[in-house]
Formats: C-alpha cells, sequence, structure tokens
C-alpha cells in the first residue's frame, strides 16, 4: 500500500534501528524524507522502510552509512533502482519512481505525490527529471486513460500536478 504510512515507531519495529537513529540518518544523510502528518508526527511511506532496510543492510554488510546514502543517491540519480527488501505490504511489484508518483496522482493524494515529486526533484538535475520522469508520466497518464484505466478527472488532475511543477522550475 503506498498510499499507508508508517509512525517512527512502526518503522523502527520493521526495520530494527532505533527511532534516534533513525531521525539521524534523516537529518544527516537525508536518508528519507518523512511526511509530516497534522499533528507534527513523521509519516514514513512504504518505500521509505524499504530505503532504510537497504541502508541497513548496506551498514551492516560494513559500509559506513554516509557512503551508503551516497551509494544510495547515485543509483537514484542514475534511475537505477537499488535491491530493496520484501515489500512492507506484502506486494510483489515494485514501482518505480514514475510508478509511484502516478499512483499517488491516481488516488488524488497531492501531498503523497508532491513527496514522490521533491524527493525525484533532490535526487536528479531539472534536465533529467524532465526527461525521466516529468515527459514519460503525462505520456503514461494519457496511455491510462485512453486504455480507460483512469477517469478524465483524474487524468487532469494529475497532467496539471506534472504542468505545474514542470513549468515552476522553468521560472
Amino acid at each position: 500500500m503506498l498510499g499507508a504510512l508508517y509512525t517512527i515507531k512502526e518503522v523502527s519495529e520493521l526495520t530494527g534501528l532505533s527511532t534516534q537513529l533513525i531521525r539521524k540518518w534523516e537529518q544527516r544523510y537525508a536518508a528519507v524524507n518523512p511526511l509530516r502528518m497534522p499533528n507534527g508526527y513523521r509519516g514514513y511511506t512504504a518505500q521509505d522502510i524499504e530505503t532504510i532496510r537497504w541502508l541497513k543492510r548496506r551498514v551492516d554488510e560494513g559500509k559506513p552509512i554516509g557512503m551508503a546514502a551516497m551509494e544510495l543517491k547515485s543509483l537514484l540519480y542514475s534511475n537505477i533502482q537499488p535491491p530493496l527488501a520484501d515489500s512492507v505490504d506484502g506486494e510483489g511489484e515494485r514501482q518505480g519512481p514514475i510508478g509511484m508518483l502516478l499512483h499517488y496522482l491516481e488516488q488524488a493524494d497531492l501531498c503523497g505525490a508532491e513527496k514522490v515529486y521533491q524527493q525525484l526533484r533532490a535526487l536528479r538535475s531539472m534536465e533529467l527529471l524532465l526527461a525521466e520522469v516529468i515527459k514519460p508520466a503525462l505520456l503514461e497518464l494519457g496511455e491510462r486513460f485512453e486504455r480507460g484505466e483512469l477517469n478524465e478527472s483524474q487524468k487532469n488532475a494529475g497532467s496539471q500536478f506534472i504542468r505545474d511543477r514542470w513549468m515552476a522550475s522553468r521560472i
């Protein structure tokens, strides 16, 4: 479930890391960027948990966390999906950045879509973001609409979100 959010305590239980260590990895290495819930608590996605598990595996293998975080950013920048742990929600299908972005847009979850967009923006130059995410996402939205997988409202809202980010990048 990409839409589900987990508390830091749940993430700690699922990863075996202390809440303090998870916070330090966020602050020092930008390992993940959880959403903030209205009450101020951190909200982690299944993808965030998989990322933390991947980093933990690298650290357990002897790699310093700073180097593991740089390796992760390098992989994501190169549009290579790191080999992540099994999905938190048990779904076998892993979605790349476009799939994740489209999932949130289809659900009209603009906060989730914005979070994915900001994570992608932090890891890619605007040129790469446009070529590897924005343009393909717009094309995929149109194709899903033509196949009847999206209604007009979903297509329009998703397209508007993506176009707004694209136009903002040109300013």
